[in-house]
C-alpha cells in the first residue's frame, strides 16, 4: 500500500481527494456558461444601442417639429420607424409591427399630400428644383415598392414550405430598394421646406 494512502477505522482504504482536473465541469457545461455570459453582455449592449438610437430619434423629432412642418415631423417619424424595423429585422414579429406601422403612416402621408397639394401634378409640371423633384420621385417610388415588399414579407412570415428562401430573398431585395428610395426621399425632404411654408 502506498505511503500516501490511509485506512479508515474499519480498515477500508481511504482514497485521496480529487484534484481540480477531476472536478472540472464538462465541456458542454463550460460552453453553456460562456454562451450565457456572452448572451448577457450582448443583451446589455443591444439595450444600450437601442436606447441611444431612441434618444437620438426623439431629439431629432423634437428639432424637426420645432423647425419644420407637421408633415415633415410625421415623415421623419415614419423614417425612424423604418430604421428601427431594419435594425430589428431578425426579430420577425417586432420587424413586422414596426414596418407595417411605418408603411401605413407613409402611405397615408402620400395620399394626404396628393389630395391637398397635388404632389404628382406639381412634380410633373417641372417647376421645382432638382432636389425637390428627386424627393417627390423617390418617395413615390418607395411607396410603389412597399406593396410587393409587404406581399413577399407577409408570405415569408406565414409560409412554412420549401419556398421560404426564394420568397425571403425577394422580400429582402425589394425591401432594400424601398428603403434606399425612402432614405433619398427623407434626405431631400428638407429641400421642400421653403415650398411647403409658402403655400
Amino acid at each position: 500500500m502506498p505511503a500516501s494512502e490511509e485506512l479508515k477505522e474499519d480498515g477500508t482504504e481511504l482514497r485521496p481527494a480529487t484534484f481540480d482536473s477531476e472536478q472540472k465541469s464538462s465541456p458542454s457545461e463550460q460552453i453553456r456558461f460562456v454562451h450565457k455570459d456572452y448572451t448577457s453582455k450582448t443583451l446589455i449592449l443591444r439595450s444600450l444601442r437601442n436606447f441611444s438610437l431612441a434618444a437620438m430619434a426623439f431629439l431629432s423629432l423634437a428639432v424637426i417639429f420645432q423647425e419644420t412642418t407637421p408633415y415633415m415631423t410625421a415623415a421623419s417619424l415614419t423614417y425612424f420607424l423604418l430604421v428601427a424595423g431594419v435594425i430589428n429585422r431578425k426579430k420577425r414579429r417586432t420587424h413586422l409591427r414596426l414596418m407595417l406601422t411605418a408603411i401605413s403612416i407613409d402611405i397615408s402621408l402620400v395620399l394626404v399630400l396628393e389630395l391637398q397639394r397635388a404632389a404628382i401634378k406639381t412634380a410633373l409640371d417641372m417647376k421645382l428644383g432638382f432636389f425637390q423633384q428627386l424627393h417627390i420621385a423617390s418617395s413615390l417610388l418607395a411607396v410603389l415598392f412597399y406593396f410587393p415588399t409587404m406581399y413577399f414579407g407577409w408570405k415569408a412570415f406565414r409560409d412554412h414550405s420549401k419556398n421560404i428562401p426564394v420568397t425571403s430573398n425577394r422580400h429582402i431585395w425589394l425591401g432594400i430598394t424601398a428603403f434606399i428610395l425612402r432614405s433619398i426621399g427623407f434626405i431631400t425632404m428638407f429641400s421642400m421646406l421653403h415650398h411647403l411654408t409658402n403655400d
